[in-house]
């Protein structure tokens, strides 16, 4: 009779765990934006006025999203002509990946979900931008633009790990969003800093390993980090993010190592932390930057 009953309890409990990863699944999963593309693409690796303006007008969640960034057909179609070999690239390399990426990419939405304690469906939306965007996220899910993110990926099982990379770091942006409590979104550089830098720790536990879009960042900063903190710390509570955020630095430091920055800043407070689901949940919110940074000790 025990034994029927450990085994009644044993198969309820395996359907209850598989029950809870299938309602953290990402149940929108689409490429059909990224196809079109091609179709269009393929007949002369360019596409007319025409062409662009019917894909754009294609009922995509992600096309939508990036619409300033694409910033109309005739600014796309001038991107492809400029960049044809980018579009190419991405098509022959990234895009058959992305089409099989479907079920990895559940599994790293699953995780993460998990790791962060939340539920809910996340939309992940394969396309073709105007090659100034690699990835972003909305409240509804993830975007990812082939043309720019496979730049410099030069294999399938390449593609597939840097595809992977981007989906578990823009999840976590689609969970700040969703916890926010802000109505204002002049963030200073301490908060865009933490922001990302929490996206690139998080993603990096999912994924339990280091990554290789933030490698170059990680070297340099291991080499230089009083000096990177004695720059940083001047403006980190201005919102002037030049040459810490989305520009390239005149000198020779890796463009982003604000990133670096708010990740070190995140990690220090994380691993210090005796509960940390409370921790993970106070860094989604970034109610208080300020109390994030002085409770991590970073700055000491």
């Amino acid at each position: 009779m025990k034994q029927i009953i450990s085994n009644k309890l044993l198969m309820s409990l395996l359907i209850y765990i598989s029950s809870s990863l299938q309602a953290l699944a990402v149940t929108n999963y689409h490429t059909s934006a990224a196809e079109a593309f091609l179709k269009s693409f393929s007949q002369n690796e360019r596409l007319s006025l025409e062409e662009a303006s019917q894909y754009l007008a294609i009922n995509s969640y992600g096309l939508k999203a990036l619409s300033a960034r694409i910033s109309g057909a005739e600014n796309l179609t001038l991107a492809i002509d400029n960049n044809t070999q980018d579009y190419r690239h991405a098509i022959d390399i990234c895009l058959p990946v992305a089409m099989e990426l479907e079920g990895d990419a559940n599994d790293v939405i699953s995780k993460s979900l998990s790791f962060l304690s939340e539920s809910g469906n996340v939309s992940i939306d394969i396309v073709f931008g105007a090659n100034n965007t690699a990835a972003t996220a909305t409240p509804d899910g993830i975007i990812l633009a082939l043309e720019s993110i496979c730049k410099d990926v030069a294999s399938a099982a390449e593609a597939k790990l840097i595809l992977l990379e981007y989906i578990a770091h823009e999840v976590v942006h689609v969970f700040q969003y969703r916890n926010s409590k802000r109505t204002n979104f002049n963030f200073t550089l301490l908060e865009i800093s933490l922001i990302e830098g929490t996206a690139d720790y998080f993603s990096e536990i999912v994924m339990e390993k280091s990554s290789e879009l933030q490698k170059e960042r990680e070297a340099y900063g291991a080499k230089h980090e009083k000096m990177i903190w004695a720059e940083f710390s001047k403006k980190m509570h201005g919102n002037d993010y030049f040459p810490w955020l989305y520009s390239k630095p005149e000198s020779n430091m890796p463009n982003d190592m604000g990133y670096w920055v708010g990740k070190s800043i995140v990690k220090r407070l994380y691993e210090r932390a005796p509960n940390k689901k409370q921790v993970i949940e106070e860094i989604l919110v970034l109610e208080d930057a300020k109390n994030i940074l002085h409770r991590s000790f970073y700055q000491n």
